[in-house]
């Protein structure tokens, strides 16, 4: 219930600051609302969010948590709305989803929750995924995100809501997840050759 209610005011704020030329104008001057400076906030916010769950702060941390993940959401529409979309944010933005994404994988894994091979095996790919960007630049190609890039982080973001909110009470069975982390790794094989080709 917190959750949908932070996430939705986090839509709607986002929405009020850029509902007309006038905020437009207020945001395009306000550093802290950059998509920069939020997509750089990201990565820490998301690894406090960690840190307060590991020493069992549960609620915060997914408030928290749920503050990163909803604020990917923002830095693009305000990017989009405001025309502030740069070199340096189209190449912060996935990798700051990513950061805030590997970091819950490899401590779910460390605690025993998840299938190590499985999530390095994801964590390479998506790793290729985002370095191949760095390559196509190189060779004049433009690397807009792409919808199976986009259903993968989704998919991810859940997945990582389900330990934050209900691993404590119902335990996924270790094929469920599994299955999952196969998902998330085809999805991320699926979104680098659609860059390419």
């Amino acid at each position: 219930m917190t959750i949908g209610i932070l996430s939705l005011i986090i839509i709607f704020w986002t929405h009020f600051l850029v509902a007309n030329e006038k905020r437009i104008s207020k945001v395009q001057k306000l550093f802290f609302l950059h998509p920069n400076t939020i997509s750089f906030l990201r990565i820490p916010i998301g690894g406090i969010s960690l840190v307060l769950f590991h020493y069992e702060y549960y609620y915060i941390a997914l408030i928290i948590f749920t503050f990163a993940v909803f604020s990917d959401y923002s830095d693009g529409v305000i990017a989009r709305a405001c025309n502030l979309e740069t070199e340096l944010w189209k190449s912060l933005d996935p990798m700051a989803d990513k950061i805030v994404y590997f970091l819950p994988l490899l401590y779910f894994w460390y605690m025993g929750k998840i299938n190590m091979i499985l999530v390095i095996v994801f964590i390479l790919i998506d790793s290729i995924g985002q370095f191949s960007r760095i390559f196509l630049k190189k060779i004049q190609k433009e690397t807009k995100a792409n919808s199976f890039g986009k259903v993968k982080t989704t998919l991810v973001f859940i997945f990582l809501f389900y330990f934050f909110l209900l691993e404590r009470f119902f335990i996924l069975p270790s094929i469920i997840s599994s299955i999952f982390l196969i998902l998330f790794s085809l999805l991320a094989i699926v979104s680098i050759l659609r860059k390419i080709i």
